[in-house]
């Protein structure tokens, strides 16, 4: 059963569907799906019921970050139970308290016999479950936004579109196909904006080419018009903006007033592939002959994505983000792993393994024993208005 940690009004406020609210907090194990009962044949059993742990902020700070990957999670469980194995999930709310992490690790492992761990999120908090993950033998998932921000442990499963590899495929592009040389760099002063501003750093001299001017600004812009003078003055021919998509637009559009845009090239992370970024620079892109180019692994006509929208609205009754989107790909892919080991936390390991990489997925396991598994990027610009992929 779901622990008394969950808030029963938090899980009503953002799961519209009844039925699958019921489902969640009281897991039973009658059920095979939470929105709907698989029709088994007479007489059919399943093989068993397989218990997941997830350790997320249900409240305060990252609240939302939080509700939003329950949802991912969620979405995955319906969507790989079957008429063999029925996953079950007991969620804690560790209130971003390193000791109630800690604690609540303990009791999803020796109480509630998990087979695998689900968190934490954010996967900065990783770092405070190291040692009694290890020490539990319990196989772990967590979603770092960089592999520098999460320790290195046999039992993490690492699911990642890493800011690292983000950085290798703009920067591989710009110089082997566009043939940038000489690169600049507007960061935000951020923990996030500093990762990547390193990672495209090392990539560019890689290559050997020239990173011509580096720039910080105040998350709120309250000194950017400084360094646009700046990095205009310079004129890279390619210039990386690793921010939000709203913040990115606005810098740009300061921009287009100051650098021979025909020549420059604008590059970003998967934050620019968003709605909102299309809608209100994607015009403007086009009009004034920007050349954009950014990183994810999945757009709007992607299959994964439009199977993976139909999915999410029906079991959930809510249109999903990327977080929800990202968390319930990486889920799938180890619950279906899980299934393969009956539920056994050292065959899942193996299975992970062995199974090696996919056409959606890399897979490789460092020197540390750490799981890492990425999504296959893909290379996005704005064409017409619109989001479209170049490779």
């Amino acid at each position: 059963m779901l622990t008394k940690s969950v808030d029963y009004k938090l899980i009503a406020n953002f799961i519209f569907n009844i039925v699958f609210i019921i489902s969640v907090i009281f897991i039973s194990t009658a059920k095979i799906s939470y929105s709907e009962q698989l029709d088994l044949k007479k007489g059919q059993k399943l093989k068993g019921i397989i218990r997941v742990g997830c350790l997320l902020p249900l409240s305060g700070r990252y609240e939302k970050l939080g509700t939003s990957a329950l949802r991912g999670v969620f979405s995955a469980i319906e969507k790989v139970n079957d008429q063999d194995y029925s996953f079950q999930v007991v969620v804690k709310d560790f209130e971003e308290d390193p000791v109630k992490l800690r604690k609540s690790l303990f009791e999803l492992v020796n109480e509630d016999n998990v087979s695998l761990i689900i968190g934490p999120i954010p996967s900065s908090y990783s770092k405070d479950v190291y040692s009694t993950v290890a020490s539990l033998k319990i196989p772990t998932l967590i979603f770092p936004v960089s592999y520098n921000l999460a320790p290195e442990n046999p039992y993490f499963i690492k699911y990642s579109f890493s800011i690292e590899k983000q950085t290798e495929i703009l920067v591989r592009h710009a110089v082997e196909v566009v043939k940038v040389d000489t690169f600049g760099i507007l960061y935000p002063k951020t923990t996030i904006g500093e990762l990547f501003k390193n990672s495209f750093v090392k990539n560019v001299k890689s290559y050997g080419k020239e990173i011509k001017h580096v720039a910080s600004y105040d998350p709120d812009l309250s000194d950017i018009d400084t360094e646009v003078e700046w990095i205009s003055l310079i004129a890279p021919q390619g210039i990386f903006i690793p921010d939000g998509a709203s913040r990115s637009r606005k810098i740009m559009l300061k921009l287009k007033n100051k650098v021979y845009i025909g020549n420059t090239l604008f590059m970003g992370p998967n934050t620019w592939n968003s709605a909102s970024f299309q809608k209100d620079l994607g015009s403007r892109i086009d009009a004034e002959i920007f050349k954009v180019l950014f990183t994810d692994y999945f757009y709007t006509k992607s299959r994964s994505w439009v199977n993976f929208n139909e999915h999410f609205r029906a079991v959930i009754g809510d249109e999903p983000g990327f977080l929800e989107f990202h968390v319930y790909q990486g889920t799938k892919i180890i619950l279906e792993k899980l299934k393969e080991s009956g539920g056994s936390r050292t065959l899942l390991l193996k299975n992970i393994e062995t199974g090696g990489s996919s056409s959606e997925y890399s897979l490789k396991k460092t020197r540390f024993g750490t799981v890492e598994i990425s999504p296959k990027p893909i290379l996005l610009t704005i064409k017409n208005g619109e989001i479209i992929r170049l490779m």
